[in-house]
């Protein structure tokens, strides 16, 4: 134990060089290190010197870390965790010293600190020429399946070396005395790997009757490293011993243990073979932002997981799903149990599939079924009856899972055991985007009033509901509040990251040379108490200048185009070192006029001397199905193709999804490198990125709000494949005046917009660290509330009177025809909710509700809706909803009719529309039998006459939007083209082919 003096000046160490900024050196150290990864000069005032000098406070740093780790507490993983970081830095090839052992030394560091994956991503970039411990290597990404074949092989070596062992004298004469030679620097070799395979045997198995005993020794032959003649090896064996100690701690076997305390034999078989797949796919560890997780899935509750991206929230789903697949079934004639995993967009529905396919492969001796509901190939209604008899896990999108609840019903609920919602925070309604809400199309309305319903039917059929959120800010405790029923419950948070994230800004100047500052680290400033700001991580022109410079006479978002795409280019391009980044354009809205301008830029380039941004063989064919796709879907002249063919993949959200499909194929096996998206790919897709640009952070008139900045953001960094994420908004050089004899900068909306963000990401950044989210004191907007606030802002508008209870008489009283087109849309929306809502209700008790039996169903309905913890004024919203609610009767008297209604899943005024016209409906496509006979004219007044007379429900009718044309009429030009493309005289010009 230390004494006090000693741990007084360790804290005063670890303040100094390991406090949440960089300081000055370690600034220009990390901007050193960028430099020369992108093969530009170095700093020229970055010396030598510097380089042992940064090598000396990392062994300081670790030296006051084991004086504070042997006095108790976590404080010292933050030293360790620096130490880490300017040991990776100082790894890179012109800057490490030689002799040293870097890499080893920031992969134990890292491993030490808590962070597994940035080990592994480190280690990925050693240099093969770099004469380093294959075993050590190994053992230190956690590969424990390589490791154990490494002490495998030695052990083979061994035994072949044991006949030339016995040629050897194996004693000598002292004194008169034998005396038996003893190689020390072999016999501590061998009981090194002797321990290192005896704990990656536990890794594999979970048996521990030795691993203690192995790690006491592993420690006990570090210490005898003190006197090595090599002045790093005590170090490093030092560094092993701990992170060996660390990776049973944190090994998957005793969160399995806890887990199957209460299970039942099949259960807890199921989670032994899970772990054991786990070390087959290298997750042998549980995360730091897993542990938690862990300890809520052994209480058995329902609960909000809130980490950042890539921290392992899918291996705690999969766990619990696990559980809900083998828990104890009612009897043992009911249907086997059903694990729902209700995801946003197709895109990651097909990725949730595929990850949980892999995790569940094998973890029983009955297979388990895992299955989407999505798009294509579906699992439905007839596989709801044919496949009782097997665990089933059904993935499917916000929208499929309120299809599928209307279809099958209680039928379905009987057999849920856990329903898992990713990306739960997408539940926010940003207050000034609410065009969805009158007509029920906003995703943030669809979830509130899809959990809601669970939620109700989870106090009837008892499954849990396990939330995932990568980004909830402030909302996160309403978040949590609303899913686990319970006004004093948290979220499960974490600030630990699986990658570095980095914020800055690249700046262009009029003549096109760019400069990066960053200004964030894992969101915290990177400037410095004495305020030279200039000491932040910088690298001046980082690659060429823009051709032709910035185009000034373009607006000031479509000017950035040509620096964004330039950019990209060259931050793609490999490496040095052999690596090879990838870069993902993430736009905010305009992606088809954004693509557009790239594909002619592409054009006027080809001049140019263009970096090696991607590499591709022509011959390959999962790239000529790609590029197949790319053209039928959009032929040639688009910008989606032209891109393509140049290395560049266009994803938006009408992208057919066998495209996507291809393109996500492509993008993982390293054909694309440079990505233009929309958010699409920020909903939780797995696309691996190094770099995110953003060319603009606003959206229309204004700035994108801080939770989806932070979520986006979140995307950039590869876990367990690189250390670090870079995101850079893209700026135009800022502009000075001076103002009473002071240099002031000109107002900007982009520069506004960056340093707002900045500072909000901060302030989230400094409230979630410090515990402090409570979900009364923070901001959640609930799309129903918001939904209801509007219903009475449009009666006020109407009626010009603010009174409560003249509004609450009209609500009880108003049809939706006497209604204007406003309220009428408001309160068409609000019906269809309250009508499935209440069908549901009737659906789970078997029967239908009484008058007196109604306001109580309402009321337990509202408790459960993310209004009722976010809303302001939830009493007078409750009042609202209460009051429409029981006049739904009366309004839709008849229970046949509202049931109809509620089997449409369309709002009442579309849904009563439809059901007049069913039957007309049905005969026009009868009449279309022989449709694959009729020529091409027939055919396409068929489909003319068919879309006509859908049109006439309102839900179905065609808009008037396409791309950035706001009164598109041409439809039937459109559906021309779609149904007979090459054929037609006249084709659309490229830029349409896009929308």
């Amino acid at each position: 134990m230390p004494n006090e003096a000693s741990l007084a000046l360790a804290r005063e160490i670890r303040g100094s060089l390991a406090g949440s900024r960089l300081s000055p050196p370690q600034a220009k150290l990390y901007s050193q290190r960028i430099r020369r990864d992108m093969g530009r000069d170095g700093l020229t005032s970055f010396t030598a010197d510097e380089v042992m000098v940064r090598l000396d406070e990392a062994v300081l740093l670790l030296e006051t870390a084991w004086i504070e780790r042997s006095a108790g507490g976590g404080e010292w993983k933050s030293a360790v965790k620096r130490a880490a970081e300017v040991l990776e830095w100082l790894s890179q090839s012109s800057l490490r010293p030689g002799g040293v052992p870097t890499h080893l030394f920031s992969a134990a560091a890292y491993q030490l600190a808590g962070y597994p994956a940035m080990a592994l991503g480190h280690l990925r970039h050693v240099p093969s020429e770099d004469s380093i411990s294959t075993l050590l290597r190994a053992f230190l990404r956690a590969d424990f399946s390589a490791t154990l074949s490494v002490v495998q092989a030695f052990w083979v070596e061994q035994g072949n070396l044991g006949l030339e062992r016995t040629l050897r004298p194996e004693t000598v004469e002292i004194d008169g005395r034998s005396v038996q030679l003893v190689d020390l620097e072999m016999a501590s070799i061998r009981h090194v790997v002797m321990c290192i395979g005896t704990i990656c045997a536990y890794m594999r198995t979970g048996e521990e009757a030795l691993v203690e005993r192995a790690l006491s020794k592993l420690e006990a032959l570090a210490a005898g490293f003190l006197h090595s003649r090599d002045s790093y090896s005590y170090l490093l064996a030092r560094l092993t011993a701990a992170t060996a100690r660390v990776f049973v701690e944190t090994s998957l076997w005793p969160q399995i243990r806890r887990l199957a305390i209460d299970a039942n034999p099949r259960a807890n078989a199921a989670l032994v073979q899970f772990a054991r797949a786990a070390f087959a796919n290298r997750r042998a560890l549980v995360w730091p932002a897993q542990a938690e997780g862990v300890r809520r899935l052994a209480e058995d509750d329902s609960f909000v997981l809130c980490t950042p991206t890539g921290s392992g929230k899918t291996t705690i789903a999969t766990l619990g799903a696990v559980q809900g697949l083998f828990a104890e079934r009612a009897h043992e004639f009911a249907a086997e149990n059903l694990v729902l995993y209700l995801v946003p967009s197709r895109a990651l529905a097909a990725e949730v599939e595929t990850r949980l396919a892999e995790d569940l492969r094998g973890v029983a001796a009955e297979p388990v079924v895992v299955t989407g509901l999505y798009g294509g190939t579906d699992w439905g209604p007839t596989d709801a009856w044919v496949q009782v008899d097997q665990p089933t896990v059904v993935v499917c999108t916000f929208e499929k899972a309120d299809a599928l609840l209307r279809y099958l019903g209680v039928v379905f609920l009987d057999r849920v055991r856990l329903v898992v919602i990713d990306e739960a925070h997408m539940v926010e309604q940003d207050p000034k985007r609410i065009q969805g809400l009158s007509d029920g199309t906003s995703r943030s309305l669809r979830l509130e009033q899809l959990s809601a319903r669970l939620l109700r039917a989870k106090l009837e059929k008892g499954f849990r509901v396990i939330a995932l959120s990568a980004v909830a800010a402030k909302a996160a405790p309403a978040i949590a509040s609303w899913l686990a029923g319970d006004a004093e419950a948290r979220p499960v948070t974490s600030m630990h990251r699986s990658t570095r994230q980095m914020l800055g800004r690249l700046e262009v100047t009029r003549a096109g040379r760019f400069d990066i500052r960053y200004d964030l680290m894992d969101g915290r400033t990177l400037e410095f108490e004495d305020e030279r700001t200039d000491d932040r991580p910088y690298v001046p022109q980082p690659f060429a200048r823009l051709p032709g410079g910035v185009d000034a006479e373009a607006g000031p978002e479509v000017r950035m185009r040509a620096p964004t795409l330039w950019a990209a280019l060259h931050l793609a391009a490999e490496r040095p070192d052999g690596t090879k980044p990838s870069v993902l354009i993430s736009l905010t809205q305009s992606v088809s006029a954004f693509a557009a301008t790239c594909a002619d830029l592409m054009e006027e380039w080809e001049d140019e001397v263009l970096p090696d941004y991607w590499s591709n063989d022509e011959e390959d064919p999962h790239w000529k199905r790609c590029l197949a796709a790319a053209e039928d879907y959009f032929t040639r002249k688009s910008s989606e193709y032209r891109l393509l063919s140049r290395g560049v993949a266009v994803h938006h959200g009408q992208m057919p999804p066998l495209l996507a499909r291809r393109l996500k194929v492509a993008i993982d096996r390293g054909q694309v490198r440079v990505v233009i998206a929309t958010s699409t790919l920020s909903e939780g897709v797995n696309i691996p990125v190094n770099t995110l640009l953003i060319p603009s952070v606003c959206r229309a008139n204004d700035v994108i709000p801080v939770n989806e900045f932070a979520n986006l953001i979140g995307r950039a960094g590869r876990p367990g494949v690189a250390t670090e994420g870079n995101a850079l908004v893209v700026l135009p050089e800022r502009e000075y005046e001076l103002r009473r004899g002071r240099r002031q900068p000109l107002s900007s909306r982009q520069w506004n917009g960056y340093d707002q963000l900045v500072r909000q990401l901060e302030e989230a950044t400094e409230l979630a660290a410090s515990g402090a989210l409570r979900a009364e004191g923070g901001e959640a907007h609930s799309p129903l509330a918001l939904l209801l606030e509007s219903l009475r802002e449009a009666w006020e508008g109407i009626s010009d009177s603010d009174d409560d209870e003249e509004f609450l008489e009209w609500l009880d009283a108003t049809a939706i025809s006497e209604a204007d087109e406003d309220s009428g849309a408001l309160l068409d929306t609000l019906d269809g909710l309250l009508i499935t809502a209440l069908q549901e209700v009737e659906l789970l008790l078997g029967r239908g509700l009484a008058p007196r039996e109604i306001e109580s169903e309402l009321q337990k309905i509202w408790q459960r809706t993310y209004a009722y913890v976010a809303a302001e004024q939830e009493k007078r919203l409750a009042q609202t909803w209460l009051v429409r609610g029981q006049a739904i009767a009366t309004r839709y008297p008849d229970p046949a009719r509202r049931r109809q209604l509620y089997k449409t899943s369309l709002t009442p005024r579309s849904g009563e529309i439809l059901l007049d016209r069913v039957e007309e409906i049905r005969g026009a496509l009868l009449s279309g039998e022989d449709y694959a006979a009729l020529p091409a004219e027939a055919r396409f007044a068929f489909v003319r006459s068919i879309i006509a007379l859908l049109s006439e429900v309102p839900a179905f009718r065609i808009g008037r939007t396409l791309g950035r044309k706001k009164d598109f009429e041409e439809w039937e030009k459109l559906l021309r083209w779609w149904l007979f493309k090459y054929s037609l005289p006249r084709q659309p010009p490229a830029k349409e082919l896009s929308n």
